[in-house]
């Protein structure tokens, strides 16, 4: 134990963190499990716990893109669900989400767009942004190159995510109705390295 060159203080402790200066820089904070894109922006220097994810960035506008309706269909596609429909945030499926090739001109709207949420919940937590949020999504179709046609279909496929389960009013309605397949959770399967803090995705070669 005493070779080992990740210790701390003293041999036998585990070694300190060696990004901790990154909590106190700007950065997008996400939760571990969740069931809708709800990544939020932080300037205040928090310290995330082991059940908070964070990118370090000085790049505002990704608050945005990551929590829009494009996005976060792609992501639902890519992470494994848990029971009860939740996703995961394990940097192996937040990686893949491809960033498209932004100049600062087209970054500025959005980033103006956060702004604004930031401000009016800041004003009233309850205060609705869903407006706001529409914008950013139409902007984000455009950086992504949609098409009128495919940014209208995700938009439904959002909505129908969104809507609360039916419930059945029978019993025998119950039996009746098939069960989802069932998808296979890897979440024991996940190395402890996949725990560690991802870096902005890039949009592949």
């Amino acid at each position: 134990m005493k070779k080992r060159g990740d210790q701390g203080k003293y041999f036998w402790e585990l070694r300190s963190c060696v990004y901790w200066q990154e909590f106190e820089k700007p950065k997008v904070l996400y939760p571990d499990i969740y069931e809708h894109q709800c990544l939020v922006w932080d300037e205040s220097g928090f310290f995330a716990a082991n059940t908070c994810y964070f990118i370090s960035t000085k790049e505002k506008w990704l608050t945005g893109l990551l929590n829009s309706a494009a996005v976060e269909w792609f992501y639902s596609m890519v992470s494994n669900r848990v029971r009860g429909g939740y996703l995961r945030a394990f940097s192996d499926y937040m990686k893949q989400i491809p960033i498209p090739a932004a100049s600062p001109e087209k970054q500025k709207p959005v980033e103006r767009l956060v702004d604004r949420i930031l401000a009016a919940k800041a004003r009233d937590a309850t205060a609705d942004v869903s407006a706001l949020e529409r914008e950013i999504d139409e902007l984000v179709y455009a950086l992504y190159a949609l098409t009128r046609k495919k940014s209208n279909s995700w938009r439904a496929a959002r909505s129908r995510a969104a809507a609360p389960p039916t419930k059945p009013t029978s019993r025998s309605s119950r039996k009746a109705r098939p069960s989802p397949p069932r998808r296979r959770c890897r979440c024991r399967e996940d190395r402890a390295g996949d725990r560690r803090n991802p870096s902005p995705a890039h949009p592949p070669d």
